[in-house]
């Protein structure tokens, strides 16, 4: 809030009004979003009727980054006022995306997953046209379709940014409020001087002098709904590729199972040497190693898995617990508070926290996250 504030200039004259939805029922009943529409599209927020909503992330097996879905929401709420509600859906859902993580000074849009993507469609010929985003993402077709327009749109703010300037955006927007037809056409003609179909395609050079490439392993963050009780161990081994990478790794696990962690590892390596970069198969290995006192390559894993799969909340715990066992209260606090942002509901999380913190000097902060993890316990 007080970032897009400094940013933009922006100060709502009213008090912006947040729902969290605990329950997917509930949540559906709000919003009119569906099971398909979380799932495939990853709608976990929305901002409609002067609002922003959300559904908990203790609704989905994985969790997911609810601050940075909470900023998201909010700069379409400051769209929505900064362009009197003429703005198209690429330029909502591109600059929203565009500055999601800035409150946390986090990583710029172009994760592992969309260099991918915008590689990758860049070279097959099937970037996705603007207008087709109209009138929303969730009229996309699967996960992919729907990260690779996010990621599309985010790079045209980067490209206007890029041809006028950080001025020449919100000029773009304050155009957008005093136009005369919907939409940014007429905007962005004022602005840089080009029609519409011209922007596209001067976009389209400016995306391929990146030279993105395809980043082995990148991983898509699953949103699933948390039906009962789930195996999360179990999810994942569909997530990889490899059918020979898969049985092995079911080996693995039964291997672990039955107390035989040391040939575990063997299976996991076996697995990783079919499927390499596979972030499940990694995920097993990092806890079998852990288990064995390998600290160094677990930790090894754990980067790794972090650089491709960034908003999975499982490799966070485990490196705040493997940094508090390394005396090195700071990186696990670090670690553990990355987790919070995408699963606050995980009792062991908070307790760790709480340890580190207490750790480096703070009684009265580790007390309150103690308090929180004996809270969550108790369900």
């Amino acid at each position: 809030y007080r970032t897009m504030a400094d940013r933009y200039g922006f100060v709502p004259g009213e008090k912006v009004r947040v729902e969290l939805f605990s329950d997917t029922k509930a949540f559906y009943l709000a919003s009119s979003l569906s099971v398909r529409d979380i799932e495939v599209t990853g709608a976990v927020g929305l901002a409609k009727f002067n609002k922003l909503q959300f559904l908990s992330p203790r609704a989905l097996v994985f969790g997911y980054r609810w601050l940075d879905a909470v900023s998201h929401e909010y700069m379409h709420y400051l769209i929505v006022k900064k362009t009197s509600n003429r703005a198209p859906i690429w330029f909502h859902e591109g600059l929203a995306k565009f500055e999601e993580t800035r409150w946390r000074e986090g990583p710029d849009y172009l994760s592992p997953l969309y260099r991918t993507l915008l590689s990758e469609a860049q070279s097959e010929r099937r970037l996705i046209a603007f207008k087709k985003m109209e009138p929303s993402l969730v009229r996309l077709e699967t996960p992919q379709e729907v990260q690779l327009a996010y990621a599309q749109a985010a790079s045209a703010i980067e490209f206007i940014i890029d041809r006028a300037g950080f001025n020449g955006l919100t000029e773009v927007m304050e155009g957008m409020a005093r136009g005369k037809t919907l939409g940014a056409e007429e905007s962005l003609k004022a602005v840089l001087g080009l029609e519409f179909s011209e922007f596209e395609d001067s976009w389209k050079g400016f995306l391929a002098a990146k030279g993105l490439e395809p980043v082995p392993g990148a991983a898509m963050h699953r949103y699933k709904v948390r039906e009962g009780k789930t195996d999360e161990d179990r999810m994942d081994l569909k997530e990889i590729r490899s059918l020979v990478a898969r049985n092995r790794s079911h080996l693995g696990d039964r291997l672990k199972e039955k107390g035989r962690t040391g040939a575990a590892v063997l299976e996991y390596r076996r697995a990783l040497s079919d499927d390499r970069d596979s972030v499940p198969v990694m995920k097993r290995l990092a806890t079998a190693l852990i288990y064995l006192g390998r600290d160094q390559e677990a930790l090894n894993a754990l980067d790794r898995i972090i650089a491709l799969a960034p908003d999975h909340p499982t490799p966070y715990a485990q490196l705040g617990r493997l940094s508090l066992k390394r005396k090195d209260p700071a990186g696990a606090r670090a670690a553990f508070e990355e987790a919070v942002q995408i699963n606050p509901f995980n009792p062991e999380v908070h307790a760790g926290l709480a340890e580190a913190i207490a750790m480096l000097g703070d009684p009265v902060t580790a007390a309150k996250e103690r308090e929180i993890a004996n809270r969550l316990k108790k369900g």
